[in-house]
């Protein structure tokens, strides 16, 4: 139910017609309460190098997350998000209903040129604030500064 999986389906259900050489393939394990539609995919776990770079975009209608590494693969592969909620900084948002998701959806199905430019932006965006040396930057400033106060339990 968090991953909203459902919202997916039935944005694209109300667009199918207008974009019949589209599909959706759904990733993971599980299977969902909720009819699929004709071109909509249930592909399991899988190596998702092959789909990312294949994929035209990742759509991602996700309620709750941590930090999703889905979107920043995504972004490593030039790929843009669909998302609900603005989780990495980069890729487009838009509401979480289906008028909304549809919507975006057509946004991006239908103008390759601005999928790319996204796509462009998001892997710049991750490349420059997720990048492991700044991680590491990040965590050794922190654990420094944990260790300047000299506070133990």
């Amino acid at each position: 139910r968090d991953k909203n999986q459902r919202l997916l389906v039935q944005a694209f259900n109300s667009i199918a017609q207008q974009f019949p050489d589209w599909e959706v393939h759904l990733y993971g394990s599980g299977k969902p309460d909720f009819a699929l539609g004709p071109r909509v995919r249930l592909m399991g776990y899988a190596d998702l190098a092959r789909p990312y770079a294949e994929c035209a975009f990742v759509a991602f209608p996700s309620k709750t997350e941590g930090f999703p590494l889905a979107l920043v693969d995504a972004a490593a592969f030039g790929k843009p998000a669909l998302a609900i909620q603005d989780w990495i900084g980069c890729g487009e948002i838009v509401g979480s209903n289906v008028r909304e998701y549809a919507a975006g959806l057509v946004r991006l199905m239908s103008d390759a040129d601005y999928r790319h430019a996204l796509g462009t932006h998001c892997r710049s965006y991750c490349a420059e604030h997720y990048a492991r040396a700044k991680i590491l930057d990040r965590w050794e400033g922190l654990l420094r500064a944990i260790l300047a106060t000299g506070t133990s339990n």
